[in-house]
Formats: C-alpha cells, sequence, structure tokens
C-alpha cells in the first residue's frame, strides 16, 4: 500500500460504476490505475478524480502492466478555472495532457510535479493572454528538458559547432529533426537537400535562453512577475510558444489534442 500526492491528468470510464485514472504522482511519477466505485457519489474517492484536481492518494501498486488499484483519495484542492478564464482553463488541460504523453510510468520527477502544479494554480486565475502563453511556453520548455529532448539554442544541432549571436540582425533557423538551431553552413546543406526548417527570430532565442538561464540557476518566474514578462513583446511569446509546439509535435509524432485551443 502506498501513499503520495497527485495530479489527475486523465479519467476514462471504466464501467457503469468503475473509472480508470492516470495520475502525475510526487514520489512515484505517472501511474495508471482502476478506482472501483470511483463514479459512486458515495465512495473513498470523495469526488476526488476529475481532472486538474490535486489530491492525496492511496494505492496498490502492481507490477508488469498491470493497472494499479486505488483504495482512498481526499482532494487537496482543485485547479477550478473561472469562466472568464477560457485561455487558462485550456492551457491548463494543455498541461495535463503533455504530462500525459510525454511522462513514462513508475519514472518518479518531483521537480517536474512540483512546476507542473505551480504552473496549474498559476493558470486558475484570470490574465492577459500573452502571460498565459507566456506559462504554457515556459513549461514546454521545462518538460522537454526533463525529458531529455531540450531543443540545442548554443550551438549547431546538427555539426556542434557553437553559435555565437552578436546582435539581432544574425540569422538564426531551427530544425525539429536535428533538436534545435543549425548554423549556415548546415542551413544551406538542409536547403540543398530540400529539408524542412524555419527561421529562428532573434528574438524567440532570447527567450528560449532566458528559459534555459531560469532552470540553470533554479530561478522561477512568479505567478505576477509581470516585469519579467513584460521585458518580451506578444509577438514573441507567441512565436516562441508555437517554436515550441511545433518541437513537441514533432517529439511525439502526433498533435495533442488539447493543443488547437492554445492562443
Amino acid at each position: 500500500m502506498e501513499n503520495d500526492e497527485a495530479i489527475v491528468v486523465r479519467s476514462i470510464d471504466f464501467s457503469e460504476t468503475s473509472l480508470i485514472v492516470t495520475l502525475f504522482t510526487k514520489r512515484f511519477g505517472k501511474i495508471e490505475a482502476i478506482a472501483k466505485g470511483g463514479k459512486r457519489l458515495k465512495s473513498p474517492f470523495e469526488s476526488a478524480l476529475d481532472i486538474l484536481t490535486q489530491i492525496n492518494v492511496t494505492f496498490i501498486q502492481k507490477k508488469n502492466d498491470s493497472l494499479d488499484i486505488l483504495t482512498e483519495s481526499q482532494v487537496i484542492r482543485r485547479f477550478q478555472v473561472k469562466q472568464n478564464n477560457l485561455h487558462g482553463l485550456h492551457a491548463a488541460y494543455y498541461i495535463a495532457e503533455l504530462i500525459n504523453l510525454f511522462t513514462e510510468k513508475n519514472l518518479p520527477n518531483s521537480q517536474l510535479y512540483n512546476f507542473a502544479t505551480e504552473k496549474l494554480f498559476t493558470l486558475v486565475n484570470p490574465a492577459p493572454i500573452n502571460v498565459v502563453n507566456y506559462h504554457v511556453a515556459q513549461f514546454d520548455f521545462q518538460l522537454l528538458h526533463e525529458n531529455g529532448t531540450q531543443p540545442a539554442i548554443d550551438f549547431c544541432a546538427e555539426c556542434g559547432q557553437k553559435i555565437i549571436t552578436q546582435n539581432n540582425r544574425q540569422i538564426i533557423h531551427f530544425k525539429n529533426s536535428a533538436g534545435g538551431i543549425i548554423c549556415n553552413n548546415c542551413t544551406e546543406i538542409c536547403r540543398k537537400l530540400k529539408q524542412p526548417y524555419s527561421l529562428l527570430k532573434p528574438e524567440t532565442l532570447n527567450l528560449l535562453k532566458h528559459f534555459e538561464t531560469e532552470i540553470n540557476n533554479k530561478i522561477k518566474t512568479q505567478p505576477n512577475d509581470n516585469n519579467t514578462i513584460s521585458q518580451f513583446h506578444n509577438n514573441t511569446i507567441l512565436d516562441t510558444l508555437n517554436l515550441l509546439n511545433n518541437y513537441i509535435n514533432y517529439q511525439l509524432g502526433s498533435k495533442p489534442r488539447t493543443q488547437k485551443y492554445l492562443n
């Protein structure tokens, strides 16, 4: 019998009375479990198995690919997004879906868990769309970092050459299949081979480097840190979000279904 706190990132019907839930726990990582009687009004789960709910959970861990068995849960808090905050709602569901798609079962990552709960708690509060986009882009970058697929932004992802950006006029390109930015020589090769790549605006690269610096220095942009967010133009934030989303789509081999509701 195990006890932990978790975020509900997926919940589907199993029978008339039971649910299969996917939880991202703090100490055990992602688990998939059956909640027998979870749909009943009177159950040991206290209506705590809705998506975007943070819970204390007790479960029996099974081996191999068998579903774990939930025995009890209590609500810590619900990430309830207000009706006038549609952007925040869509962003929160997108983060939940990314956690489910990107994380491996039974692979603990307390740092990502803490970061996800902070971002979800931030998104429940109404904010301008550029602020929402900033927090989603920051989560994207953190998720890629934790997953080991963070894009290269300091050296060519093809040849490994160090790329020094001296000013905002320098032309840089990004290649999803390479895993980051590419130098001019590799860009020319890609052009000749008709391999896809995209232009990366210097301002977008600066925001990516800002995210990387925050990770390396263990700095966190606070929910109401408007001074930090205001350093970046709305279009720069949106371009960065779109770049990271396209990169995530390439990594997954498909587009998360909630992604279309962003922006």
